[in-house]
């Protein structure tokens, strides 16, 4: 029996056979591996990993599965690197470094995979939050600002909301159940904070189904008035929109704030972080 297969007998005959020849130095590339994830939320590394619908290798480290075993992930729903290294988020809260990929053939793969994340980017970022409660500084920057453009209207009063903003407000066809008032809108509003401490390239936005909800109603309110276009804000408001009030981090300005198409992409966003807080899986 191989060396290889001593230590990690999880592993076929065959694949230890192509891992030896592959990986002469296999231990010390996951002890490095390994060092590199310490202190950091991840669940495990793949060796000589495809990323595709899922992402499938040889894990180590991940709980349930023997080290050496061959691991298929969930549903990839974000691509990052890590030092010098890529890794993977799936739907089922995974976070996995990848220490090697399959040859040419993983490494196209896993750019194709980053192509179609950023081609429907408004799905993957809601199935991101959703699952890991991250979320993009500049999607934070015009929440926060429709946040606000909606409580200065006086939307936290259901008295001056139409019928269309009470369904959204309250998730609910027939505008029914509670809404937040205005000082909790307000209150949401700071809470998410695209100046806030950055993890994995994103900032904390963990929000209930009825904060979900209002975050929708002041999306489709800040869309109602037309916000889109920058020359319709006011001044406050178009300075939560591109991220450059006097308190905000210079690094993170809004270049470009969203428009009405970004607007309505952002709402496709809240919908999907819905659908998968209350346990939609993609078919």
């Amino acid at each position: 029996m191989l060396a290889i297969q001593t230590r990690f007998p999880a592993l076929p005959t065959y694949d230890a056979a192509m891992i030896n020849r592959t990986y002469p130095h296999l231990e010390s590339m996951l002890e490095a591996a390994h060092e590199l994830i310490a202190g950091h939320l991840f669940h495990g590394v793949l060796l000589h990993a495809t990323t595709m619908f899922n992402a499938v290798g040889y894990a180590f480290g991940v709980q349930g599965v023997s080290d050496g075993e061959w691991f298929t992930s969930a549903e990839v729903i974000h691509i990052g690197i890590h030092g010098d290294l890529p890794y993977i988020e799936d739907a089922a809260g995974n976070r996995l470094l990848l220490v090697s990929l399959a040859g040419d053939n993983g490494a196209q793969c896993l750019a194709q995979k980053q192509r179609h994340i950023s081609a429907n980017r408004e799905y993957f970022s809601g199935s991101r939050q959703a699952v890991y409660g991250l979320l993009h500084f500049e999607d934070a920057s015009t929440i926060r600002a429709a946040l606000i453009a909606y409580a200065d209207a006086g939307m936290g009063q259901p008295e001056n909301r139409t019928l269309d903003l009470t369904k959204r407000a309250t998730s609910n066809p027939a505008g029914e159940g509670p809404t937040l008032i205005e000082s909790e809108i307000r209150l949401l509003a700071t809470a998410i904070n695209p100046n806030g401490e950055m993890s994995f390239d994103a900032v904390t936005a963990d929000l209930s189904l009825l904060e979900l909800a209002t975050v929708d109603a002041a999306l489709q309110h800040y869309l109602d008035s037309k916000y889109g276009d920058p020359a319709n804000r006011p001044d406050h408001i178009h300075e939560l929109a591109t991220n450059t009030s006097d308190d905000a981090l210079s690094d993170r300005e809004v270049s470009s704030s969203y428009d009405d198409d970004g607007i309505r992409e952002l709402m496709f966003h809240v919908m999907v972080v819905v659908k998968r807080k209350a346990g939609w899986k993609r078919p």
